[in-house]
């Protein structure tokens, strides 16, 4: 069953109200992880006729998840170390219509700076409201 098989996959998790970095249980271990790995929603009114720019950048064991540069959801977790099976878009609401336009993947290199960087994004994300 491919459900013993499923390796973490990493998902923003996106509703009207905000969005959230989630981490699906590992089911390839034993005992296999019985929920998800939930981080901290960040507070943001997505509006379902405004389009928004999103990035999700994993390296290491840390996430950063932002729209248009101003709403961090920034994480730190073991699980971000595991192999990767995929990557996973979810817009949830009720009545609310969503649409995911030029979805791209790549491969990067961590920038020199990101420590200095990093510092940054954590005192971004500490700031933001969250649900």
């Amino acid at each position: 069953a491919n459900g013993d098989q499923q390796r973490p996959t990493f998902m923003v998790a996106a509703d009207p109200n905000g969005f959230g970095l989630v981490v699906m249980p590992d089911r390839t271990v034993k005992p296999a992880e019985p929920v998800p790995t939930c981080f901290p929603r960040v507070s943001q009114a997505l509006d379902a006729t405004t389009w928004y720019l999103m990035t999700l950048e994993i390296a290491g064991d840390e996430a950063l998840a932002y729209t248009d540069d101003q709403h961090v959801s920034y994480a730190r977790h073991l699980a971000f170390l595991k192999p990767r099976w995929g990557i996973s878009l979810r817009a949830t609401g009720v009545d609310q219509p969503a649409s995911f336009d030029d979805v791209a993947l790549s491969a990067g290199v961590i920038d020199p700076h990101w420590n200095q960087l990093r510092h940054g994004f954590e005192e971004m994300a500490e700031k933001q409201p969250r649900q």
